[in-house]
C-alpha cells in the first residue's frame, strides 16, 4: 500500500507541469521554431528542478540507509560482545565452577541468600522498633524458638509481656540491648531463632519504607561486587551502551524488541538489583524502564527467583520507587 501511494505521488509530481502547460496553452502542435524552444525552456526548467529534488531525496534515503546499517552493526555487535562476556564468564566457588549462564544463575541465588541475611535484620528491627505490629504467626516463629515445645502454653502471656517490655524502653539503643535479652546479639542467635527473624524479615521485605529497604539492596550488592564486581561492572556498562542505541535510534522498538528477546530471566533479575543496591545514580539507567527491558520482572519466572516472591502491584512500585530515586 505504501508502495502504491509512493508511486501515485510520483505520477502526479511528473505529469502535473505537462497538464498545468496544456489546460492553459490548449491548442495544437505548432510548426513555429520559436514556440518549440518556449516549451523546452519550460519542461527542462520544472523537470530539472524535479531531477535536482529527486537526487537529493535518493541521497537523503542512501544516508539514511548508510546510518540504520551502521546502527545495525554497532547494536548487534554490541549484543555479541554481550553475548562473549557472558559465555567465558566463570566463577570458582569452594572448588565448584560456575560458567557461561550458570554463573548468571549463581550470582541471582547469591543476591537471594543476601537478602535473606538482611530479611534477619529486618525482622530484628521491626521486633525492636514495632513489637506491637508484628503478627502474631511470627511470634509463634520466635516463641517456638525461645521456649521449645512449650511455647503454646504461655503464648499470650509472653506475646503481651515481650510487647509491654520493648515499648517500656525509652530509646532505640534500650530497646536493641533489651531484645538481646531475648534473642542474642546479632550473628550469635540460635539458628532457630534467625530463622524466626529471617520469616518476620522476608514477609515484610516490601512493606517497610523504600529508603531503608535500598540499604539492604545496597549492603547486598556490595558483599557480591567485593567478589563479581569486575564481571558486573562490565556487563551493566554494556547493556546501558546497548539501552543508549536503542532510545536514540529511529529504529528503538525494533531494537528493544531483540534486547527483550536476547535477555534471561536472570539477566533481568541481576538489572534491578544492580540498580536497587546503588547507591549513586546510574547514568542512563532510565533507559532500561523506557525501553521496556525490565518487564520481565513481573512474570512468575523472574518473580520465583526475587525474595519472598514479590506480586506484579509490589515489582511495579519496587521499579517506580528505584527510578524515583535514580531521578
Amino acid at each position: 500500500m505504501k508502495n502504491r501511494l509512493s508511486a501515485f505521488a510520483l505520477a502526479i509530481i511528473v505529469l502535473a507541469p505537462a497538464i498545468l502547460y496544456l489546460s492553459k496553452f490548449h491548442g495544437g502542435l505548432t510548426d513555429q521554431h520559436g514556440r518549440w524552444g518556449e516549451v523546452g525552456s519550460y519542461f527542462s526548467g520544472i523537470y530539472g528542478s524535479l531531477a535536482l529534488l529527486v537526487l537529493a531525496y535518493t541521497t537523503h534515503l542512501t544516508q539514511a540507509q548508510f546510518r540504520r546499517q551502521n546502527e545495525d552493526s554497532i547494536f548487534y555487535k554490541l549484543f555479541d560482545s554481550l553475548q562473549y562476556r557472558i559465555q567465558n564468564s566463570s566463577i570458582s566457588i569452594e572448588g565448584k565452577e560456575f560458567s557461561a549462564h550458570k554463573s548468571l544463575k549463581y550470582i541471582v541465588d547469591r543476591f537471594y541468600r543476601e537478602l535473606s541475611g538482611e530479611a534477619v535484620e529486618i525482622g530484628r528491627m521491626l521486633f525492636c522498633t514495632e513489637p506491637e505490629k508484628v503478627a502474631n504467626v511470627h511470634y509463634t516463629k520466635l516463641f517456638a524458638a525461645i521456649n521449645g515445645p512449650t511455647w503454646i502454653e504461655t503464648f499470650e502471656e509472653d506475646r503481651a509481656a515481650f510487647i509491654a517490655d520493648m515499648t517500656s524502653q525509652g530509646h532505640f539503643n534500650e530497646r536493641w540491648e533489651q531484645l538481646k535479652n531475648y534473642i542474642g546479639s546479632r550473628d550469635e542467635e540460635s539458628q532457630s531463632i534467625r530463622e524466626a527473624l529471617r520469616a518476620t524479615g522476608s514477609v515484610n521485605f516490601y512493606k517497610i519504607p523504600f529508603k531503608s529497604r535500598q540499604q539492604h539492596y545496597a549492603a547486598a550488592l556490595q558483599r557480591i561486587l567485593a567478589e563479581q564486581g569486575e564481571f558486573l561492572d562490565g556487563y551493566l556498562s554494556t547493556i546501558l551502551y546497548i539501552a543508549d542505541i536503542c532510545a536514540t535510534s529511529k529504529n528503538s522498538l525494533q531494537y528493544a524488541r531483540y534486547a527483550q528477546s536476547q535477555l534471561t530471566r536472570y539477566e533481568v533479575v541481576i538489572l534491578f538489583y544492580l540498580l536497587a543496591g546503588s547507591e549513586e545514580k546510574v547514568v542512563g539507567a532510565v533507559n532500561l524502564k523506557t525501553l521496556g527491558l525490565l518487564n520481565r520482572l513481573r512474570t512468575l519466572d523472574c518473580q520465583g527467583l526475587m525474595i519472598d516472591f514479590p506480586s506484579v502491584e509490589e515489582i511495579d512500585k519496587e521499579i517506580a520507587a528505584v527510578f524515583e530515586a535514580e531521578a
